[in-house]
């Protein structure tokens, strides 16, 4: 960036007491620590860093394919999309998600990131029915995560339509 709050360039830049903090994962693994959700328990922080990790290759995927070409889009709703409802679906079970929770049943950041990838695949290309159906631990997590006071609030405010058809339909 020209101001140079962010080596990298890319936003989001969070500003602390006046201070810029950038990368995402870092600045929520850094308030999850203010908060005493991450830092207590290195097993559960290694389970949140794996889903994590791997939100951000399903999300490069869904970046790719809305922002490349044809055949990036072509490739993502043929086969990665498949891919990827597949592995978050996985990690939850192996993680023995709950309810709002990808891992165990406590609050994580983990949450946040698979729920806005999954937001954002359905905001961009549907609700794929048989993907749902075929990775039963989607469906509940992400609905639990949506029925949540302020997730509730910010997402009938962006996409109403999105909240009442994924709500309905779960």
């Amino acid at each position: 960036m020209k101001t140079g709050e962010s080596p990298t360039g890319h936003i989001p830049i969070v500003y602390v007491d006046g201070q810029p903090m950038i990368e995402s994962f870092a600045v929520m693994r850094n308030f999850s620590k203010k908060v005493g959700e991450y830092g207590k328990d290195d097993d559960h922080d290694y389970l949140v860093d794996m889903v994590a990790d791997a939100v951000a290759e399903f999300r490069t995927a869904l970046v790719t394919s809305a922002f490349g070409s044809q055949a990036d889009k072509d490739s993502y709703l043929n086969d990665k999309r498949k891919h990827f409802y597949g592995v978050l679906n996985a990690l939850i079970n192996k993680c023995k998600g709950s309810g709002a929770h990808v891992v165990s049943n406590q609050p994580s950041f983990a949450d946040s990131v698979a729920f806005a990838v999954l937001w954002d695949d359905v905001a961009s290309y549907g609700k794929d029915s048989s993907l749902w159906e075929a990775n039963s631990k989607l469906g509940p997590f992400f609905e639990a995560f949506l029925r949540q006071e302020a997730v509730a609030g910010w997402c009938k405010g962006v996409r109403p339509d999105l909240v009442a058809q994924t709500v309905s339909e779960l």
